[in-house]
């Protein structure tokens, strides 16, 4: 199967997708997130491109790389001084493939990322989309997080109702030395139980001591995009973009046979 055909199909399904509705999330606690996660590292983002791809299951796609030169690593091991970070998404030969959620990258930014596991082409991939990209806003002598899953929490309060301990851990100010130490196994997290944070060894995998079925989840290569990004939409907007769904792929199909017959 050629692969414009199918972009051109995801696309035009894609363009009928509200972006208001594109993508809801789960909110985890900040330190379970770093916990869970395998990888995490600073760098400056640079070398942006987009290839053409393919994914685990063998389907075309569209990734758009980047080159992470990396500064620290925050936890987990990571060999070479830089690393390949890519998402699903990008425009290729005058084919634009746009997935809600994914993180943006920008030349010479300062960002720290939440990473899965390498992938076949061994780049890496932002762990829960956009809720594993942190911008670095310096604070004294240290840096503060901004966006990912902070600013996500931020959003989702609702000043009607009694915050849940997720939104109340990450509605603070959280700093680079902090996320350095919570994944040490130290815990700045006030409330928070130290025999319950996993530390890593020299791979990355997780080593506290626990029964294994006490164990916090690694994230997998599978659920490597989206551990936290469980879609938990009202039903109204889930029956709304079932429609809009439908009647999209419904136009893009015909549009598709309309070209194949004038062939």
């Amino acid at each position: 199967m050629n692969l414009h055909p199918v972009l051109g199909l995801l696309a035009a399904i894609f363009a009928f997708h509200s972006p208001a509705h594109a993508t809801s999330f789960a909110i985890q606690k900040f330190s379970s997130f770093v916990n869970e996660t395998p990888f995490i590292a600073r760098g400056e983002i640079h070398n942006i491109h987009v290839e053409n791809g393919i994914t685990g299951d063998g389907q075309k796609t569209i990734y758009t790389y980047a080159t992470l030169e990396i500064k620290e690593v925050l936890k987990g091991s990571i060999p070479g001084a830089e690393v390949q970070i890519r998402r699903t998404g990008g425009t290729k030969d005058g084919f634009t493939l746009e997935v809600p959620g994914t993180p943006e990258f920008a030349t010479g930014e300062d960002t720290l990322l939440f990473l899965g596991r390498p992938q076949e082409d061994q780049s890496y991939e932002i762990a829960s989309l956009e809720l594993g990209k942190f911008g670095l806003e310096p604070s004294g002598d240290d840096y503060k997080l901004t966006g990912g899953l902070l600013a996500y929490s931020a959003q989702s309060k609702d000043p009607n109702v009694k915050p849940s301990p997720e939104i109340l851990e990450n509605s603070k100010p959280w700093t680079l030395s902090q996320v350095r130490d919570l994944a040490r196994g130290e815990v700045p997290v006030e409330g928070a139980d130290p025999s319950r944070v996993a530390s890593t060894n020299e791979n990355g995998n997780i080593k506290d001591g626990r029964p294994p079925e006490e164990s916090p989840k690694v994230v997998s290569p599978e659920a490597n995009s989206s551990p936290t990004a469980i879609e938990n939409r009202r039903p109204a907007d889930v029956i709304g973009n079932i429609f809009k769904f439908c009647f999209a792929a419904v136009i893009a199909i015909g549009i598709f046979f309309f070209f194949k017959k004038r062939r």
